[in-house]
Formats: structure tokens, C-alpha cells, sequence
């Protein structure tokens, strides 16, 4: 089996879709050693494709266009793949129709179409973004969802209902104890967007500190995409006042250490593909306050603590329920043990490989 996997993602930065990316492929290399693995990069890679045995194909010096349209189709021709992956939600599978191999797309998730006012995109910004999913999806051979609720989604907003739904699963290695370094706190790990829920989350807990209801404090990781000028400054009151510490994005072992250390992971996202965040938290052992949409019960599913977004009440007793009651908390933690467990890169690796082979 060859493949020829797209590397765009990679020309990013870290994020969950090229870590989960790489968690696959190193898994099919352990379980599938016969598999040759070539990705396609047009400039320098941010996030690393470390995956031992894979060989790049680097356009080195040429314009993008030159490396599409010429160089790397020359290259899918000599090496004359089974398959070639485009896991940047189908990105660039238009550009290789004319190459015999099995085009494989995965659809994360359509963020656009399902959340409101997403980027404060137009009604014809979002008919357009969903013309373009359909597009890609016409032009793939096989398309991969994250979760059940991303196939529902893709066939409600896109008409197609032949999604195959591969689970990612978490990456972390969790074989040591950390030291905890900030005492007793809350987690938030993710962009910094208000679809993620960031800025209702620090907002009830400034609310809840102010009021001197809350003992811990809030420790903030992750990217910065999408950051809203009303979370600056809710941002800096709360580090003024030693509440809040904002750590920006960390490396994976010090993001093992806050989640294992952490009274809850705090995520109120609006709109989850899969939702990864949660997953390495109970994977973890650190319980979750999370949102009952999406995939986020599929990924969570007996626990976490499920609240309202909107409803300020929900979130607040949330997390005073978190703090202070020990029992929910173990109770949290052994099942998100048993969730997680539920998730492994070797079942992933497995149905992947099922699915691009049949047919």
C-alpha cells in the first residue's frame, strides 16, 4: 500500500488536526510496516510530520502554483500511489483529479455552516463555504468524518450521508505524575475564539471571584486564532489580580502536567468536529465542565458535567460543584478513565486502513 498524504496542515501551526494526523500515521506504521508513507510539502512544516519511514517530497525554491501543478503531479506519477490523503478537510483534492489513485478527503467538521455569525461570515460567505464542501466531496473517492455528529451534519448541510466516521484518539503520553505548579485551578485548553467558550468561561469565573465564592484559579493554555478584543481585557483584570495565568501555548508535557493537576477542564465550545481537549483531559484523570452538543457527548459521554453556555447559573454552579465536591469529582475521574479508554490510535489506525482498501 502506497500513500501520498497532503501536508498543508503541517505548514500551520500545532494544532489538534495535524497532531491527530500524525498520531494516525505513526500508528499505521507500527501496525502496517509494509506501508510506504510520502507526504507532499510545498514550504517549511511549523507542526513536524515526524513519522519514522515517511519520505517527503519537498518543492524546494518553485511558487505553489508550480509545486501543484507541475512538480508534485510528476511525482504522484513515478510513485504511483493507492491512495492519496487530503486530512486538511479535503484541502487541495481539486488540484490531483487526474492522478489514478483513490482520493481520500476528511471533513473535520463544517464550523461555518453549523455556528452563527462564525467570523461574522455573510449569508452568501457561508452558501459559498458550503458549495466548496460539496465540491470536494464530489471530487473524493472516500470521505472521513470525526464523529457521528459531524457525518449527521455533513448530510444535513452538504446532502451527503456515505461519511465513514474514524475516531481520533488521544496523544499524550500520560505514563508519569507531574508536580503541580499553580495550586488549585481550573484549565482552559484550546484557541482563543468565542466559539470556543473562552470568554463565558472567564467571565463566570471573574463573576464567582469577585464574589469571593471561589477559592481556585484559572490557568489558560493554547493558541491565540481568533482573539477577541472583549477577552483582552478580561484577560488582564483577571491577571492583575493573581486569578488568572496565562500560559499560552505549551509543550505536551507540561499540558500533561495542567490536566493532570487541574480541577476541571473548562470547555463550553458551541461547535466540536471531534473535540480533543476534553478526550487528553479524561485520559488524564482531570474531570470536565463541557456543552451537550455536537460530538461533545460522544467524546465525554458519563463524564463530564454537562452546562447551558448560556445560562450563567449552569456554569457557575458548574464549577462550584467542581471545586467543592470531592465525590463528583472521583466519580468523574473513573469514568473518564473508561470513556477514554473507549478511544485508541490502534482501533483508529485499523478502521482507516479497512476503509481506504475496500471497494
Amino acid at each position: 500500500m502506497k500513500i501520498v498524504i497532503d501536508g498543508s496542515i503541517f505548514e500551520l501551526d500545532g494544532r489538534g488536526i495535524a497532531k491527530s494526523t500524525i498520531g494516525l500515521y505513526k500508528t499505521i506504521m507500527e501496525l502496517f510496516p509494509k506501508t510506504k508513507l510520502y507526504i507532499l510539502q510545498k514550504k517549511d512544516f511549523v507542526c513536524d510530520f515526524d513519522v519514522p519511514g515517511v519520505q517527503k517530497i519537498v518543492a524546494e525554491n518553485m511558487s505553489e502554483e508550480d509545486a501543484l501543478n507541475n512538480f508534485f503531479k510528476k511525482k504522484i506519477k513515478e510513485i504511483e500511489p493507492d491512495v492519496i490523503h487530503f486530512p486538511f478537510n479535503g484541502n487541495l483534492v481539486e488540484r490531483f483529479q487526474k492522478c489514478k489513485a483513490k482520493k481520500v478527503s476528511t471533513i473535520h467538521d463544517i464550523i461555518p455552516a453549523m455556528v452563527p455569525n462564525f467570523w461574522n461570515m455573510s449569508k452568501q460567505d457561508v452558501e459559498n463555504y458550503i458549495d466548496d464542501v460539496k465540491r470536494k466531496i464530489a471530487l473524493s473517492d472516500i470521505v472521513l468524518a470525526d464523529s457521528d455528529a459531524s457525518k449527521k451534519d455533513i448530510a444535513k448541510k452538504c446532502g451527503y450521508t456515505e461519511s465513514e466516521i474514524i475516531y481520533w484518539a488521544p496523544f499524550l503520553d500520560n505514563k508519569y505524575r507531574y508536580e503541580n505548579k499553580y495550586g488549585k485551578y481550573f484549565l482552559y485548553n484550546g484557541g482563543f475564539c468565542p466559539r470556543k467558550g473562552i470568554e463565558i468561561l472567564i467571565d463566570n469565573f471573574l463573576q464567582l471571584k469577585f464574589s469571593g465564592q471561589l477559592e481556585s484559579n484559572l490557568v489558560l493554555t493554547g493558541s491565540f486564532v481568533g482573539f477577541s478584543e472583549k477577552l483582552k481585557p478580561l484577560i488582564e483584570y483577571g491577571k492583575q489580580r493573581g486569578w488568572i495565568i496565562d500560559l499560552g501555548y505549551v509543550s505536551d508535557e507540561e499540558l500533561i502536567g495542567l490536566f493532570q493537576n487541574a480541577v476541571a477542564l473548562g470547555y463550553l465550545s458551541a461547535y466540536e468536529g471531534f473535540g480533543m481537549p476534553p478526550l487528553e483531559a479524561l485520559n488524564q484523570g482531570c474531570p470536565v465542565i463541557t456543552c451537550k452538543n455536537s460530538s461533545l457527548p460522544e467524546v465525554c459521554g458519563n463524564a463530564a458535567v454537562y452546562v447551558d453556555r448560556n445560562d450563567d447559573d449552569s456554569v457557575q454552579n458548574a464549577l462550584l460543584q467542581m471545586e467543592q465536591d470531592e465525590k463528583l469529582r472521583d466519580i468523574l475521574i473513573k469514568n473518564g478513565k473508561k470513556q477514554a479508554a473507549k478511544f485508541t490510535w490502534k482501533k483508529t489506525a485499523q478502521q482507516f486502513m479497512n476503509t481506504i482498501t475496500k471497494g
